[in-house]
């Protein structure tokens, strides 16, 4: 009797599409090219953007809950890059007392990484002094 195997193939569109994402297929026919998908782990999706072209600009907003009193909040890993333009981000229902910030984290093509900008209290950060030949990605870390 011989032996019974299962083979489960898993790729990235069925994940996010178990996720909730209605767009990620659109990669498929778009090719290489912008995409956000933001979601709250087996909750809901909170926001999904597909550009159609790579060098078109797309933007996706997402309400994050922060209940602790401090922390980092680190954004998923973006790029690689053919230029940065900038970063945004907006903080509503902070108090007086609150003290944030947003450091830009570079990342190499070997993975090492390097905190480019440190400590900035702008709601939009200006990447444009980026190489994109030395950090080809880049990460956000919202410090409360």
């Amino acid at each position: 009797m011989g032996r019974r195997f299962i083979i489960i193939w898993k790729n990235l569109f069925s994940v996010l599409e178990k996720l909730g994402s209605t767009k990620c297929r659109l990669l498929e026919s778009n090719g290489t090219v912008p995409y956000n998908f933001m979601v709250v782990y087996n909750k809901e999706v909170k926001a999904e953007s597909c550009a159609f072209a790579k060098d078109e600009i797309i933007q996706t907003k997402m309400f994050v809950p922060i209940k602790e009193n401090k922390g980092i909040l680190k954004t998923l890993v973006v790029g690689p890059a053919l230029k940065w333009h900038n970063f945004e981000f907006k903080i509503n229902n902070t108090q007086i007392s609150d003290t944030t910030s947003v450091n830009i984290i570079g990342i190499r093509d070997n993975k090492t990484e390097k905190t480019l900008i440190n400590n900035s209290n702008l709601q939009n950060i200006n990447l444009l002094g980026i190489d994109t030949d030395s950090f080809p990605y880049l990460r956000g870390n919202y410090c409360k």
